[in-house]
């Protein structure tokens, strides 16, 4: 005799899934960068380069983030990747303020990610988790809730 699953509810994890995390990422790193007036082009380096090297130590010091606040994160990220690239700037601070404030005002969704949730909303009850800091995320959980609740 075959039993038959219903599903009540589908859980979404926000990054890679709903929310295209490189992206989301990319722009505060090197928003903070310009807001912050650090140049890589005087510095003779390209934005690939830059990303490369700061998610080397981002991911490093992420995986640390029981003991470090996310602006401690990002700030330690930002120092080591201006360290080991050379540049000088008295912004570091500045810069992980910045970053956080372009993340929390920012999201790149998936695409089509407002028809599949449309979709889906009208059989199953949705429902979002994540790893990442929660007042970093809050936002992303906003505009995602706004999009659950059609």
């Amino acid at each position: 005799m075959s039993m038959k699953m219903f599903y009540e509810a589908i859980i979404f994890d926000l990054d890679n899934t709903l929310f295209n995390f490189e992206l989301c990422e990319r722009q505060p790193i090197l928003g903070a960068l310009e807001d912050c007036a650090v140049s890589l082009d005087l510095n003779g380096l390209s934005e690939t380069i830059f990303l490369q090297v700061f998610e080397t130590y981002n991911s490093k010091y992420w995986r640390q983030r029981e003991i470090f606040s996310p602006s401690e994160l990002i700030e330690m990220s930002y120092r080591s990747t201006l360290a080991q690239l050379d540049i000088q700037t008295d912004q570091i601070s500045n810069l992980s303020q910045s970053f956080w404030h372009i993340f929390n005002h920012s999201g790149v969704m998936e695409p089509d990610l407002n028809e599949v949730l449309t979709v889906l909303a009208r059989n199953y009850r949705l429902a979002v988790i994540t790893n990442g800091f929660v007042s970093a995320q809050l936002p992303s959980l906003y505009q995602i809730s706004l999009l659950m609740a059609l």
